[in-house]
Parts: structure tokens; C-alpha cells; sequence
């Protein structure tokens, strides 16, 4: 089939039809773009529920680490001061921790 021959298939077309082919083609991109961008924001509503995930995570994980440091820091100073209030309070600090 000739260049030729394929454009006088679409010019021999009533333009009734030249026209329901054009907005078949349009509608037709329309619907592809938007299964393409409904999944892309499926995907990024799963990436932020991730996000949120490790936010969550990373939240807990900081405050044992502040309690850790606390606890030790107590105990440091009990071993240099031999103070029992020191003692009082670090142990409770350890009882919370755990």
C-alpha cells in the first residue's frame, strides 16, 4: 500500500466521519492520560502513607534514645557524686524505660 493510497482512504472519508474518528482519538487519549495519572497518585498516596509510617517510627525511636540519654547521663552523675537522690532518680528513670 502506497503513501498515496492511505491518504485517499482517509480523504475519501464523509467529514461526519473524518469528525467522529478525530474525537474518538481524543476521547481515546483522554482516557489513557487518566489511567496513567490515577495510578501515579495511587502510588504517591501510598509513598506519603510510607512517609508517615517512618515519621511515626522515627518519633518513638527519638524518644528512647532522649530517655537512654537521660538515664545515662543520671547514672554518670550518681557514680561521681554518690548522691541517692541521684540514685532514686535514675532508677526510677531505668523502671520507665524498661
Amino acid at each position: 500500500m502506497s503513501e498515496r493510497s492511505f491518504l485517499s482512504i482517509i480523504a475519501d472519508r464523509a467529514i461526519g466521519t473524518k469528525v467522529a474518528i478525530g474525537f474518538s482519538v481524543v476521547l481515546l487519549i483522554l482516557a489513557v492520560s487518566s489511567a496513567i495519572a490515577y495510578f501515579a497518585f495511587g502510588q504517591a498516596a501510598a509513598a506519603v502513607e510510607d512517609y508517615a509510617v517512618l515519621v511515626t517510627n522515627s518519633t518513638i525511636f527519638r524518644d528512647i534514645d532522649r530517655q537512654v540519654a537521660q538515664y545515662r547521663g543520671h547514672v554518670r552523675e550518681y557514680v561521681f557524686s554518690n548522691d541517692e537522690a541521684t540514685a532514686a532518680t535514675a532508677t526510677k528513670e531505668g523502671d520507665a524505660l524498661r
